[in-house]
């Protein structure tokens, strides 16, 4: 048996496209298992919002210059349904405050 002895030198860019592929592709997923994924988490924010949807309104009281010219059993009268009228609106009032609480 005769063997044939080459001269040549073995093609090199061959041999390491076998091993780094490889290695290259063992070092990614091996790269991947030590980070880890940062998972989203919840956080509440206070965020300002108006408890008040409207504001009652207010009512039509008389003015000075009404209850000057007004005899006294007519202010008595014109006193009284004012005080009614801010009464009711004070209790509106109060109510709307206490449920922004």
């Amino acid at each position: 048996m005769t063997y044939a002895v080459s001269t040549e030198r073995p093609e090199w860019s061959a041999f390491p496209n076998r091993t780094i592929v490889p290695v290259l592709a063992a070092l990614g997923l091996l790269s991947g298992c030590a980070s880890t994924i940062e998972v989203p988490r919840e956080v509440r924010v206070p965020v300002p919002v108006p408890c008040v949807e409207r504001a009652p309104e207010r009512p039509a009281l008389m003015a000075d210059e009404e209850l000057l010219a007004l005899d006294d059993y007519g202010l008595v009268i014109a006193l009284a349904r004012d005080r009614r009228l801010r009464q009711g609106y004070i209790s509106e009032l109060e109510a709307t405050v206490e449920g922004c609480r």
